[in-house]
């Protein structure tokens, strides 16, 4: 995968977010404290205090945090808040299971792990949370493909080198095609030791009430525990688990309590907004 370059304006701006995170600073002492010209960090602070980051006290004529941040936190908040409402499936899949369960946050960087609720068993996959899988990891990427139009999936795997994990990851862009198209068919995606050695999974959306995959709920465990049959039993599961936390988004945000904002907004062929993934419809009565 390509690396990231990163942007020192940006560097620059986080480092100045940060440093005011405890305490209102001057202009001299914040430049005293980042070693930044007094030009340099006059502009950055100017072009936060336009977007609402931070403001400057007209007493002290001291630099504080501004009301722009905590916008941005209230959706940091709306995510924590998808933790709570996906707890009761998650205990629910692991009783039924016995593996470890991950709740991810879907995006085209890859997945964030955001919980998990782990294997009892000794032998055991771990999931930290705050870790982050690349794209094209295992099961939970495709799950976020499927929920894109054919001609964006399509063109994306056109022009991608597909990464080999392991010495099953699938690497032809046509094959993986399949699996991705396999995984809208059935509402379910499999990894059988393509991310890991020894580990498979299966991965299922958690769709916002427009029908976008925003999150993923996963079973993950050792291959000697999930043979074909038992990864198939446990993928059903996970569609169902996926589903009723779908459905109780939905409800929530019909309720005026939360809203989950997608990761990604497209336009699908004949203008459909996007390509919706059977786990991403709602459970029947």
């Amino acid at each position: 995968m390509q690396k990231v370059r990163r942007v020192p304006a940006v560097d620059r701006a986080i480092q100045l977010l940060k440093l005011l995170k405890g305490s209102e600073m001057r202009l001299t002492e914040l430049c005293r404290r980042t070693g930044l010209h007094k030009s340099t960090v006059h502009g950055i602070l100017h072009t936060l205090e336009a977007h609402g980051f931070v403001s400057r006290n007209p007493a002290t004529k001291r630099y504080r945090l501004s009301y722009g941040l905590l916008e941005l936190g209230n959706a940091v908040l709306a995510w924590m808040d998808l933790r709570r409402i996906a707890r009761g499936a998650m205990e629910e899949l692991w009783r039924k299971t016995g593996e470890t369960v991950v709740l991810h946050l879907l995006d085209r960087q890859g997945s964030l792990i955001i919980d998990r609720e782990e294997s009892p068993h000794e032998l055991r996959v771990a999931a930290p949370i705050g870790k982050r899988l690349p794209p094209f990891a295992g099961a939970v990427y495709k799950v976020f493909l499927a929920g894109l139009p054919d001609e964006e999936l399509e063109r994306l795997l056109k022009n991608t080198r597909l990464p080999r994990f392991t010495s099953r990851s699938i690497t032809d862009p046509q094959a993986y095609l399949r699996e991705v198209r396999r995984a809208r068919k059935l509402g379910y995606a499999l990894d059988d030791e393509e991310y890991l050695p020894a580990v498979r999974a299966a991965s299922a959306a958690i769709c916002d009430p427009e029908g976008t995959p925003v999150a993923s709920l996963s079973v993950v465990g050792v291959s000697v525990r999930m043979d074909n049959k038992r990864l198939r039993e446990i993928g059903e599961l996970v569609r169902e688990a996926s589903q009723k936390v779908s459905e109780l988004l939905r409800i929530q945000e019909g309720d005026g309590r939360s809203e989950v904002s997608s990761p990604r907004r497209g336009a699908g062929k004949n203008g459909d907004a996007k390509a919706r993934a059977p786990s991403c419809e709602r459970p029947g009565p």
